[in-house]
């Protein structure tokens, strides 16, 4: 608040003065001029404010449609790889052997293991739409980080189906590490693609890991092709 500068002439040394209105003005006149003034210096400040405040928010809003589509992104992404992990389940016979074997990177088929990042990035995506931009960016990353993990135990034979594009989880969008904890945006509807989300999540199918080789189990299908390899490799020699 500003301090007025005028003296009280009671308490100084100086003299008071009078001073008349102006030709042409009436007593008091000088004051709602001011108060003209101030009122437009108000005006001329909230706008200013309000210019400021949209700014604001529209670049909380450029920064919430950026990580929303990273979140689209990803969950395209996480839902072709589950195709392809659920698509291996039907091809137990190219695969059981180095998983009956214990060979490294060979585990069971588990298209289940997209669900949690799914899940994260799907309730990220909500809270950025309801104007929750700060945890919003929290959620998105733990669903990296849930997606991350995901990758890391995708076993080998759905690995051989991958290329550049869907081989890993991807880095963090730059515009996440300029969103505040309390950051908040406009609300907005949710992108259609987070529909990938609940697809994603609709896939229950587990599979049970096959016995050991073990001859004394007697001939189930996976050891009478032992047995056809193994004579195939002695004709051979």
């Amino acid at each position: 608040m500003a301090r007025s500068v005028e003296r009280d002439p009671k308490t100084t040394d100086r003299k008071g003065t009078t001073v008349k209105p102006l030709s042409g003005t009436k007593a008091g006149s000088g004051q709602k001029m001011g108060d003209a003034g101030s009122r437009e210096l108000r005006t001329m400040a909230a706008k200013a404010g309000n210019q400021g405040l949209d700014g604001k928010l529209r670049e909380q809003g450029a920064m919430r449609d950026t990580l929303l589509q990273f979140i689209c992104q990803r969950l395209k992404t996480m839902h072709t790889v589950q195709g392809f992990e659920r698509d291996e389940m039907k091809h137990e016979r190219e695969w059981f052997r180095p998983l009956a074997r214990g060979q490294a990177g060979y585990h069971l088929p588990d298209p289940t293991r997209w669900h949690q990042a799914a899940q994260l990035f799907q309730q990220a995506a909500q809270a950025m739409c309801n104007g929750n931009l700060g945890q919003g960016a929290a959620l998105m990353e733990r669903a990296m980080e849930a997606e991350r993990a995901a990758y890391d135990s995708t076993p080998a034979m759905v690995r051989d189906h991958l290329d550049r594009s869907n081989n890993a989880a991807a880095a963090a969008p730059a515009e996440l590490a300029h969103v505040g904890s309390r950051s908040t945006c406009a609300a907005t509807a949710l992108p259609k693609d987070i529909v990938y989300a609940d697809r994603i999540l609709a896939v229950e199918d587990t599979m049970e890991r096959p016995p050991p080789l073990n001859r004394r189990r007697g001939n189930a299908w996976w050891l009478e092709e032992e047995e056809e390899e193994e004579e195939g490799e002695g004709e051979k020699k």
